[in-house]
């Protein structure tokens, strides 16, 4: 190596990280460089050497891969490229005479890759764990943790600082906060904007960084893969047959968002005008979430991400009061709230009594891994009081490859569907409230799923909370 110099392409090659990443040290001034005459940028081997001991690496071993390597390529070939001109580039994208140093950070282009595998893989977090020397990788998918152990193997070392930097910076957060910090920022990946969330944990050697997904909704998961049968005609029903509002009440990431999209993917649109408050559907013209009614036009079918305010909802209410088919997310854990939320902001009466449809409570339950799934005798005192009338047998995780050992694998959605006529439209109408809520809510759909082998009593008592 005595003497040479080398192409930031070259130098990514020998220590295997981008050529990226390369630039970034060097516009860091971690590695030295220098420029020829022509303006190009080589990196000389003494300074190459520095580098390569200052991070620690074995020179000794990286030289012996090296020559194996360069005696590799000296070998006669049809799909060899050819040499490099003095002062060029062998590959593109490097930083020569005439190209613009990259303006995106590597940390950024390292953690789009991450954000990409965690979204295909139906992620609905990722956790930055960092050490003295390493940064690991979990996603949580189908509520159980996954280490994705190569991550923290193939990460460059200057990037096991930057990254999490990197990401604090996104959020808006102080790195040097002794307190556990939120924040949230929006990355746009492959031309969509996905809004992210971001916790930072204090810890000995910096922050544990989580960052919460948010649920698919652009490719919504089909509504017969989630509903039991039952549940799933109901909501048909509903939906599938003139205008109104039906508000689908719970919690962000606790199945409100997969049941409002995967609703909203079921809907026929052949000839409807249909938009979407709040977050991308397919077949959905996009608005933005502060959207009123007016704004709409002659709209056929509106969906709203959640009515955070009383001119969301009272603009939601007016869109379906006028014969649209409104479908609206809104925080809350029952039936009876949803509605009482919807009363305070529009008022009750007659109006509201012919304009809202149906509420939906909803929550999102593990699924049992078909293929090591187990039917078991349960004794009756082993059952929460609640499902008494799911007898004896049961079905109990068991854990496979196929489910990576957790006995789970995929989603159901668990509903509690109170639509509005009859004695609940008649108490509208009187200014009363329109939900009495006779049993817990989700009773007759948890007995139902367990019953099917949908999914296990412990799951059901997780999520619902019935005391054991």
């Amino acid at each position: 190596m005595t003497g040479r110099l080398y192409t930031a392409y070259q130098v990514a090659e020998l220590l295997g990280s981008p050529p990226q990443t390369v630039v970034e040290w060097m516009k860091k001034g971690v590695l030295s460089f220098q420029r020829m005459d022509d303006q190009s940028i080589r990196v000389s081997e003494k300074h190459l050497v520095e580098f390569l001991r200052r991070q620690g690496i074995d020179i000794g071993a990286l030289m012996t891969q090296t020559a194996a390597r360069e005696k590799e390529a000296s070998r006669p070939s049809h799909d060899s490229p050819p040499p490099a001109r003095p002062g060029h580039s062998s590959a593109p994208g490097i930083p020569g005479a005439a190209e613009a140093v990259p303006a995106e950070l590597p940390a950024a282009q390292v953690f789009d890759a991450i954000l990409r595998k965690a979204l295909v893989s139906r992620a609905t977090e990722l956790v930055l764990q960092p050490s003295a020397a390493s940064l690991t990788l979990h996603l949580r998918i189908d509520a159980a943790m996954h280490a994705k152990n190569s991550f923290a193997q193939r990460l460059p070392h200057a990037l096991v600082a930057e990254l999490p930097r990197y990401l604090i910076e996104q959020a808006r957060l102080d790195a040097a906060a002794p307190a556990v910090q939120t924040g949230r920022f929006v990355r746009s990946l492959d031309g969509q904007d996905v809004a992210l969330e971001l916790t930072a944990i204090p810890a000995p050697a910096g922050c544990t960084l989580i960052c919460r997904l948010p649920a698919p909704t652009s490719a919504a998961a089909a509504l017969a893969d989630l509903l039991a049968a039952e549940e799933l005609a109901t909501l048909r029903r509903l939906s599938h047959c003139g205008g109104g509002l039906i508000l689908i009440a719970g919690t962000l990431r606790g199945g409100r968002d997969t049941l409002l999209a995967a609703l909203a993917g079921d809907v026929p649109l052949e000839g409807a005008l249909a938009f979407a408050l709040g977050g991308p559907i397919n077949g959905y013209i996009p608005c933005p979430a502060g959207a009123m009614a007016a704004d709409l036009g002659e709209a056929d079918i509106a969906v709203v991400a959640e009515l955070t305010d009383a001119a969301t909802a009272k603009s939601a209410f007016d869109l379906a009061r006028g014969g649209a088919l409104v479908l609206a997310g809104i925080a809350a854990d029952t039936p009876a709230a949803a509605a009482d939320i919807l009363t305070e902001t529009v008022g009750a009466g007659w109006a509201t009594a012919s304009t809202l449809k149906a509420v939906v409570a909803v929550r999102s339950a593990r699924r049992l891994c078909p293929h090591c799934r187990r039917r078991v005798e349960h004794m009756p005192a082993e059952l929460p009081v609640v499902l008494a009338e799911l007898g004896s047998e049961a079905y109990v995780p068991v854990g496979c490859a196929q489910c990576a050992n957790t006995g789970y694998a995929g989603r159901i959605l668990l509903t509690d569907v109170t639509e509005i006529s009859g004695q609940s439209a008649a108490a509208l109408r009187q200014g009363s409230s329109p939900i009495s809520q006779e049993h817990p809510p989700f009773i007759r759909a948890a007995i139902r799923r367990a019953a099917a082998g949908d999914t296990s009593v412990a799951e059901l008592a997780r999520v619902l909370g019935f005391p054991r």
